[in-house]
């Protein structure tokens, strides 16, 4: 099965890239050629009424009259994932999106609540309280940036695996380990005192007191910094050159096939490339000397004679490219980020980068340009040099 679902994501996947405008002007349109199909390799077949129920609605206390759950996944009959879906077009928002979820959930028997616009899913559970949706998500997925983890975590939620207690344990174990990476995020940036003092109480000999408090904190900040640059981003720079392939040429060969401009521009488009060209002149104004690195999956930067320095790579489309930079998350980061008028992607979590689609317009516009240009020093900055 896990074949036939990674055979499927690699169809939507071109969907959304050859068809994104299509799927973004109408939700029926991007339930039938995104949703649908996604469910349906999981076992969930939105034309069997046994297996799933489409606009479902309760008689319910607390639910108005008017209000349906896009489809609901049952067993016996009963509801056990509720799904609500928005266009492709929009940026999920729990605020907004969530209030017939919200509802249904404490109504129903249901485990699961899914938000989804046909590429990014969010899962949410009752973690905190029973039978009380989460309004946080413990698992978010993008359909197309997906990991082998990812896969498996989906794997859980198809029909044939789904199991009650099983996806009570993983909802519990991924909203936990969110929330312990948001502290460990926001620890890196502002150590707090009780952090820094229960440090000190390890490896400090001296007295512990408000000044040296004060004092060590910085060198809290500076330890947690450098341990997470030498043991994250290093190692996730080492396992994407070795998955790919050497990088110290600017064009590859991989089975006889060379990765090159030339190929990137038929997979892609002449103008998609132009971009790259243009954002790789904002790098150079960074790192003289550097220059694209065409691999198969995506353009990188490379010195000639040196090893990749991809602290942004590039995933060329048809009508727009993906820019990625390597910046550990940070709370207050993606907050600024999400301010701009940038078309900002979900976080790339596997390998540790912000992500956004970049346009023609995104480059003649003078403060998203701008904000491109921080996000490049940022991800330089934060890059170990060697």
């Amino acid at each position: 099965m896990l074949d036939n679902l990674t055979s499927v994501i690699e169809s939507l996947k071109s969907r959304i890239r050859d068809h994104g405008s299509t799927l973004e002007a109408s939700e029926s349109q991007t339930r039938a050629s995104l949703i649908d199909p996604l469910l349906a390799v999981l076992g969930w077949d939105t034309a069997d009424p046994a297996l799933v129920t489409v606009e479902y609605k309760a008689g319910v206390p607390g639910v108005k009259s008017n209000d349906k759950v896009d489809y609901a996944l049952l067993t016996d009959g009963e509801p056990l994932i509720l799904v609500e879906s928005k266009s492709l077009k929009v940026r999920l928002n729990e605020g907004e999106h969530l209030s017939q979820l919200y509802r249904y959930f404490g109504a129903t028997s249901a485990k699961v609540g899914v938000l989804t616009n046909g590429a990014e899913y969010r899962f949410y559970g009752d973690v905190v309280k029973k039978n009380a949706m989460d309004t946080k998500p413990f698992f978010v997925v993008d359909i197309t940036n997906l990991s082998s983890g990812d896969l498996d975590t989906l794997m859980a939620f198809s029909k044939g695996n789904f199991n009650a207690e099983n996806v009570s344990r993983i909802s519990e174990e991924l909203y936990y380990r969110t929330a312990i990476h948001k502290v460990l995020a926001a620890e890196l940036k502002n150590p707090q005192k009780d952090f820094v003092e229960w440090l000190m109480s390890k490896i400090y000999e001296g007295s512990i007191t408000p000044d040296t408090v004060v004092r060590f904190t910085k060198h809290v900040r500076e330890a947690l910094k450098d341990f997470f640059v030498a043991n994250l981003a290093v190692s996730v720079e080492q396992t994407e050159v070795t998955k790919i392939d050497d990088a110290h040429e600017t064009d590859s060969v991989h089975e006889g096939v060379v990765f090159n401009r030339t190929f990137w521009e038929r997979k892609a488009s002449v103008a998609s490339l132009s971009l790259v060209d243009s954002l790789v002149e904002m790098v150079q104004e960074v790192f003289p000397g550097i220059g694209p690195k065409y691999n198969k999956h995506y353009i990188g930067l490379a010195v000639p004679g040196r090893n990749a320095q991809n602290f942004v790579i590039f995933q060329p489309r048809k009508a727009h490219l993906i820019a990625g930079f390597l910046i550990v998350q940070d709370d207050d980061f993606s907050s600024w980020l999400e301010g701009s008028n940038l078309d900002l992607l979900p976080y790339d979590k596997q390998w540790r980068r912000y992500r956004i689609r970049v346009k023609e317009s995104d480059l003649v516009d003078k403060e998203r340009r701008k904000t491109i240009g921080e996000l490049i020093q940022k991800a330089y900055d934060a890059y170990p040099k060697n």
